[in-house]
């Protein structure tokens, strides 16, 4: 692909741009296509156990554990209670009257689909759990009247760490800590084969749980029948949610959210879930790791090996840990969690991010790197794993990047990663670094494949401010950094020279404006597209939103949507990460998505993003003089467009060579047949089959928007002369483009 000649014509000619509208808006967030209602729909997952024991399940709000022995549930109740909150169900018996069904209580968990899990515990009589956004919902399957007379009774002997039995507003029973939550356990309903229903009764003595149906219905009754109640996780206050990140295959067109649940002070779970381009949700949500304390999750792609990898720091009291799963999405596998690097003290390393292959590199081994902050070395380190294509597992030596242990009071400090490497297997790293009250922003590149790392670039702070928190995107020796500068966020755009690898950067650009004085919890997170990338932010006066930056020049837009703006100060719940296709590698894509968490009542959803909205005209000059070939577009040419394609087809075999030519509008040039435009900027594409492309980005400024320029393709075809002046030339038809919106 070849940009730059776009940019030159583009800020070449301002006079063409006297046709802006008054008023010049844009919709760059299409109407969201995920509500909250259906994110958790999206949000449930079941697998097997690490340890194959049992089936681990997952909600919006709460875990499930399944073994032959007990189904354990524990709610997600947030980092105000000091442990994982649990409710067991063991030792099931069903009884009518004086007469036990004979149950095998060590009956194996099946699963059946995403969201079932069966135990069959005698012939015609099976218990279901089935999860649900709302809970897990237990029911027992009978396909035959079970002997005895009396009422249907189901037991449980019960186990909880949670305060109850109490009752819950509906009449069912409550397990919850006062002010916090814990779990229900909803009214029992029999319904038989033929639809009718009858209220059943729910009651919790002495440790032992029974649910029970009527004699009546029971007798009466067209079989099969089920027993159901509901298993609901009940939070007060919803802190669930501490931290996510996206990313983005380009081979499988698939987005991957990852987020940190946070069940309690002592379990913070990894949860994944995927997504189309059209924001549907794809599969089950993905267990990444659960019983631990598991923090920062982040996500990068493997396009060469279809897989998904997810990297998170883990603590314990003594030691912590930067661990790294993968996930195939062909067969849907979640393979073994690879210890990346370890530590003794629970908080020695922190801060990791990752970065992956966006396009296939060539080789045997196909790479992620990660980097994070170890306290103790105060130092960045990176470490490099590789997978070959039968899956072999390999890790390079672990190196630091930046260190600074024998300065007095300065470190290098929350390092980032662009999310994936292009063609030339380039990565940005940027930290944040201070020396005694002085901060700075640094960046430098790293060679996907072997390590190397490129010059060091400091970014300077607009207005003086104190600048952290930074975060990086891009792709192809371009990327954007974004950071919290003082109370403003920042961003700058860096560019690497292809031929010595030396980094640039623009004048830093501020953004948005915190209202209040404090903003602790606000980091301004990037996604790139060459022709408009994003800066989401949340701010402490409770908004999140959008500001775009437009490579190479850091150019703001003129509008910072708004995604949510509570009315209050809310920062502590408030999360945005954005992510568009270049992170999969095709920084020609125009979508992308955003993912906000709004921290009312655990809503988290998002939005589709478009960085453009396909508006502008071509109209057909004419002026070709045969054989010019056919000149297509790939669409309507629009600002923010990351891959605008002019095409010409039809060529005739005895085509040599076809050059395309950018002009201001103006008088053309007639010879013979031919009606030429002048030349201004060309550019000369190989001729594949008959056809040449040329592939440019359109700035996403709206000041370009009315913009006009022409476009004409010119070919040298040996024995032809429609111009008796310049034999073997022909053009084709002249094009002009008015940009839109």
């Amino acid at each position: 692909m070849l940009h730059h000649p776009a940019w030159v014509l583009l800020f070449f000619t301002p006079t063409v741009l006297a046709q802006e509208p008054a008023s010049s808006t844009r919709t760059t967030l299409l109407p969201t296509t995920l509500t909250p209602a259906a994110m958790a729909e999206a949000a449930i997952g079941l697998r097997t156990a690490d340890d194959t024991t049992g089936l681990l399940g997952c909600g919006p709000g709460y875990t499930t554990r399944f073994d032959g022995l007990a189904v354990r549930f524990e709610p997600v109740l947030g980092d105000g209670v000091a442990t994982t909150q649990h409710l067991e169900l063991r030792a099931p018996t069903v009884r009518r009257g004086a007469v036990t069904l004979p149950l095998a209580n060590a009956a194996t968990p099946e699963q059946r689909g995403d969201r079932l899990v069966v135990y069959q515990r005698a012939d015609g009589c099976a218990e279901h759990f089935e999860l649900r956004p709302d809970g897990v919902e237990l029911s027992w399957h009978f396909a035959n009247r079970p002997a005895g007379s009396g009422d249907l009774v189901v037991r449980y002997d019960v186990a909880t760490t949670l305060p109850g039995p109490g009752t819950a507003p509906d009449g069912g029973v409550a397990f919850e800590l006062p002010g916090i939550g814990g779990l229900t356990i909803g009214g029992v309903t029999g319904i038989d084969r033929d639809g009718r229903r009858v209220a059943g009764r729910l009651a919790c003595i002495d440790g032992h749980l029974e649910l029970s149906l009527p004699e009546r219905f029971v007798d009466a009754a067209t079989y099969p029948i089920v027993l159901d109640p509901l298993v609901n996780p009940q939070v007060a206050t919803y802190t669930g949610v501490a931290s996510f990140d996206a990313t983005f295959d380009a081979a499988s067109q698939t987005y991957l959210l990852v987020r940190e649940q946070i069940v309690s002070a002592a379990e913070h779970q990894i949860i994944g879930q995927r997504f189309s381009p059209t924001g549907q949700s794809i599969g089950a949500a993905i267990l990444f790791r659960t019983g631990a304390l598991a923090l920062q999750p982040r996500v990068a792609n493997l396009r060469a090996l279809g897989r998904f990898a997810v990297a998170w720091v883990e603590q314990s009291a003594a030691a912590s840990l930067v661990a790294l799963r993968t996930f195939d999405q062909q067969f849907g596998v979640l393979n073994g969690t690879v210890t990346v690097a370890s530590a003794s003290g629970a908080t020695t390393l922190h801060d990791v991010d990752i970065g992956g292959e966006g396009a296939a590199q060539p080789g045997a081994k196909h790479d992620t790197t990660l980097v994070w902050r170890d306290e103790t070395l105060n130092a960045i380190r990176l470490r490099r794993v590789s997978w070959t294509l039968a899956g072999a597992l390999d890790m390079s030596a672990t190196v630091s990047v930046w260190t600074d242990s024998t300065l007095p009071l300065s470190s290098y400090d929350e390092p980032a990663i662009s999310r994936s490497a292009g063609d030339d297997g380039q990565l940005l790293l940027v930290v944040s670094r201070a020396v005694l009250l002085t901060h700075t922003i640094q960046c430098r590149t790293v060679d996907i494949a072997n390590s190397v790392f490129g010059p060091v670039v400091t970014v300077s702070s607009p207005n003086g401010a104190t600048p952290w928190y930074a975060d990086v995107d891009g792709i192809a020796g371009s990327w954007v950094v974004a950071f919290r500068n003082g109370q403003h966020a920042a961003a700058t755009v860096v560019s690497r020279d292809p031929g010595t690898g030396t980094l640039s950067t623009t004048p830093p650009t501020s953004l948005y404006t915190n209202t209040l004085s404090t903003g602790a919890n606000w980091r301004p997170v990037v996604a790139y597209g060459p022709a408009r990338s994003y800066v989401g932010y949340m701010g402490d006066n409770g908004k999140m939103g959008l500001y775009d930056i437009v490579p190479p020049t850091g150019q703001t837009g003129n509008d910072s949507p708004t995604l949510y703006n509570s009315g209050t100060n809310v920062q502590t719940l408030n999360r945005v990460v954005t992510v568009t296709g270049c992170a999969g590698g095709t920084p020609e894509s125009n979508e992308g998505l955003v993912f906000h968490f709004t921290g009312i009542a655990g809503q988290m959803t998002f939005s589709l993003l478009r960085t453009n909205s396909g508006g502008g005209t071509i109209t057909n000059l004419g002026g070709s003089c045969a054989p010019g070939g056919t000149t297509t577009f790939s669409g309507n040419p629009a600002i923010g467009s990351n891959h605008f394609v002019c095409s010409i087809e039809n060529l005739p075999p005895t085509t040599l060579l076809t050059i395309f030519n950018f002009a201001q509008p103006g008088p053309p040039l007639a010879c013979g047949t031919c009606v030429a435009t002048p030349w201004l900027v060309t550019l000369t594409p190989p001729i594949v089959a008959g056809r040449a492309d040329v592939a440019f980005p359109i700035p996403g400024l709206s000041a370009l928007i009315g913009a006009a320029l022409e476009t004409q393709w010119t070919s040298i075809d040996i024995g032809v002369a429609p111009c008796p002046f310049l034999p073997n030339l022909v053009v084709s038809d002249r094009s002009l483009l008015i940009l839109g919106q």
